[in-house]
């Protein structure tokens, strides 16, 4: 739909009352009589609006009048004196401030977004939860989202390199800086990650479990005005990541806003033949459209399927290579008797600071703990703390005044040695422990904890940072994907096996913040092109990101230009949660509380897998270990 303005109002409108009230009255009416004439046989003007954000007045009601004078067929739309409207016209609520509109009895006009989902830089967090209201409550009409389009300026450095610029970039003072940046899109219309979310969240082909064991779905046609003859349905049955089974429905013409039932030609694999069945069922376009070509995806949806799961590889440690444990002042190393396997753990803060297979070093600096990221739009606002609190800033150089309190290193069997390091935390001062269960084949299992003596301080992540060798170029996970995903923000990320060099992990939104993070993983690979490298497996699913940069210049740069040369190593973050981005407004909305870590303790974990040329990294990732 497109929205189409009467006029723009100007502030003097919000005195038309006083003095010169009946001129200004009078040139309202004038300019609405005007513009209504001029595109009242625009099929694609839908309502009238008197503009937004003047205030109210005579001269809305007077303009109100004239426009119905002339076209009494299309409704009439006001932003900040709905009483001027036929609908109620709201700016940027919440999911739950929307809930509590529509059940308001005293008033039943249809409710208008006119502006939700501020879409500036890395957000577009709970717009799963805006449709669940939207759609679960008939009162609510849709919305519009701010914005489609970064309105950045391409411009280039002294260097010749290219940038979006923004306020500031010109020499110009006072400026908004990149407010202008709230885009779907960049300025050159490539997407930004969050228009998948967009796209998937407002899909109108609606699908829903009906009878899951025998591969039964509801489908429900979301148009208003056409059949779903339109489209192709194809499905794919994906085991462990990988689809063993695909095919196509037969066409299914259902009408406008009615369901129908399809049941999918799925022969079910025997019980325990994999560890996870996904059915992925899609609509592409059966032929070439204006707007696309024929095999564009239009709707998707994916249902985990009830499914007896393979049981994980037992290995027990008393069988695996004799491990030795050599202690210095500097360090405690843990190696294996007749293996290339040497884990390095630092003496003075607890942290597993190298790991070396094969006479390669695979990580090549201290793993240590992390509760920050570099913050993102949404809470970058400087004239407003309330959407990142003063009182997160304790977590932001925690890690840097952690303190050891011991460090032990203790054999279990001859092929396992457990590795515990006890600190403590300068928030509260929380106690944080990070225990490392070395086995004699190289994995290696990492488990954090951190407590409190109540409810800590509101923190970005609870995850730690794993300083991995640049020549491990490769990624592939087993996760969501193939875009970037937030635990607030994964509707639109379909459960896979995804690959990616790790350079393009990293996504230059205009202003460079918090980028690239992968959701619901259950391992990630990195490797070089042989596939030798290291295998990252959570238990059972960890958050990752990994960037060539150094993550401390997302904070202070404002174009990626100025984020600076690659690293000498890549920076792999694992998470076990993380803050959601938000998606409410840029200049104090907090993400929702479910998405705002705020506990007492924490723990997750994760296991280190090195891994050789022809090794299965979903096998490697699925070992389990018994003493």
């Amino acid at each position: 739909m497109v929205l189409g303005k009467v006029f723009r109002v100007t502030p003097g409108l919000r005195f038309c009352l006083r003095g010169r009230g009946r001129f200004w009255a009078a040139a309202t009416v004038a300019r609405a009589e005007a513009v209504v004439h001029r595109d009242k046989n625009h099929a694609s003007v839908v309502f009238w609006s008197l503009g937004n954000e003047a205030g109210s007045g005579q001269a809305f009601a007077e303009a109100r009048k004239a426009v119905r004078a002339i076209d009494a067929t299309r409704p009439i739309h006001y932003q900040d004196g709905d009483e001027h409207a036929d609908m109620k016209c709201v700016f940027y609520p919440s999911p739950d401030a929307m809930r509590r509109m529509a059940r308001d009895k005293r008033d039943q006009r249809p409710i208008i977004l006119t502006e939700y989902a501020h879409a500036m830089g890395n957000s577009m967090g709970n717009f799963q939860d805006y449709w669940d209201v939207i759609e679960g409550e008939p009162q609510h009409a849709g919305g519009y989202i701010w914005d489609w389009v970064d309105q950045g300026l391409r411009a280039y450095t002294a260097r010749e390199e290219e940038f979006w610029a923004y306020g500031g970039d010109f020499g110009d003072y006072p400026n908004s800086g990149n407010f202008c940046m709230n885009g779907l899109v960049q300025p050159d219309r490539k997407p930004n990650p969050h228009l998948a979310e967009v796209k998937k969240v407002q899909q109108f082909i609606e699908m829903m479990p009906s009878d899951l064991p025998n591969a039964r779905v509801a489908i429900t046609n979301g148009y208003f005005f056409r059949t779903l003859g339109f489209v192709k349905a194809k499905w794919e049955l994906v085991a462990d990541g990988a689809a063993i089974q695909s095919g196509e429905l037969a066409p299914i013409d259902l009408p406008p806003g009615l369901t129908t039932e399809v049941g999918l030609p799925i022969a079910m694999p025997d019980a325990g033949a994999y560890r996870e069945l996904f059915l992925n069922l899609r609509f592409v376009l059966a032929e070439d459209q204006p707007w696309a070509a024929a095999g564009h995806v239009v709707a998707e949806h994916q249902f985990a399927l009830p499914y007896p799961a393979k049981e994980s590889a037992r290995i027990s440690t008393q069988r695996l290579p004799r491990l030795l444990v050599e202690r210095n002042e500097e360090d405690v190393r843990v190696r294996a008797v007749g293996e290339e396997f040497t884990a390095v753990f630092n003496s003075q803060n607890g942290a597993l600071k190298e790991l070396w297979r094969d006479g390669r070093e695979l990580v090549i600096a201290d793993i240590e703990p992390r509760f920050w990221r570099p913050p993102v739009d949404n809470e970058n606002d400087t004239s407003n703390t309330a959407n990142l609190p003063r009182e997160m800033f304790v977590w932001r150089d925690a890690h840097v005044g952690r303190r050891l309190d011991s460090l032990t290193a203790k054999p279990i069997t001859p092929g396992h040695t457990r590795v515990v390091a006890k600190l403590r935390i300068p928030v509260w001062n929380a106690a944080y422990t990070n225990v490392y269960d070395v086995y004699g084949n190289g994995d290696i299992a990492v488990t954090a904890e951190m407590e409190g003596p109540g409810d800590l301080p509101e923190l970005m992540r609870f995850g730690m940072r794993l300083p991995i060798a640049n020549w491990m170029s490769q990624a592939a996970w087993y996760g969501r994907g193939p875009h970037e995903s937030y635990p607030d923000r994964k509707t639109s990320a379909l459960v896979g096996l995804y690959k990616s060099p790790v350079a393009a992990l990293h996504f230059p939104y205009g202003k460079p913040q918090e980028n690239g993070n992968r959701t619901d993983t259950r391992w990630a690979a990195f490797t070089d092109s042989e596939g030798r490298g290291l295998i990252v497996t959570g238990d059972p699913i960890i958050q990752f990101s990994a960037t060539r940069y150094d993550p401390r210049r997302l904070v202070y740069a404002r174009h990626e230009y100025e984020v600076g040369s690659r690293h000498r190593h890549t920076t792999v973050m694992i998470d076990g949660v993380q803050r959601g981005v938000g998606g409410i407004n840029s200049w104090g909305a907090r993400p929702l509380a479910e998405y705002r870590p705020k506990e007492r303790r924490y723990r997750y974990g994760y296991r280190l897998s090195p891994v050789l040329p022809g090794e299965d990294a979903a096998a490697a990732a699925a070992r389990v270990y018994l003493d």
